[in-house]
């Protein structure tokens, strides 16, 4: 009796070891993907401010905001994505000093 619940107690630790292998290596692999994404947005982070420097510049030199998502590579960037950096890009010319 008593060498049956050892043995039942040995699985037991077992089957916990196992589970908690299991676990440790899911974090792994969520913490590698939440890494991925951190560098994913620090990149669109700097395509975006180039984006806004690049418009900003070309608003300075009298070229209309109204044209620029009507043709070129910026027609394809979805509604919600154009929206969001032209609000990026209007907020950075209001605090930004209009150079003449």
């Amino acid at each position: 009796m008593l060498r049956g619940e050892l043995d039942a107690s040995c699985d037991a630790l077992q089957t916990s070891m196992t589970e908690f292998s299991k676990v440790r290596v899911n974090w792994e692999i969520l913490m590698e993907q939440g890494h991925n994404m951190m560098k994913i947005i620090v990149e669109l982070r700097k395509w975006i401010e180039t984006l806004q420097l690049c418009v900003q510049a070309a608003c300075n030199t009298g070229f209309l905001m109204d044209n620029l998502f009507a043709e070129g590579p910026f027609r394809a960037l979805p509604a919600y994505l154009r929206a969001m950096v032209t609000e990026a890009i209007r907020q950075g010319a209001a605090t930004t000093p209009a150079t003449a």
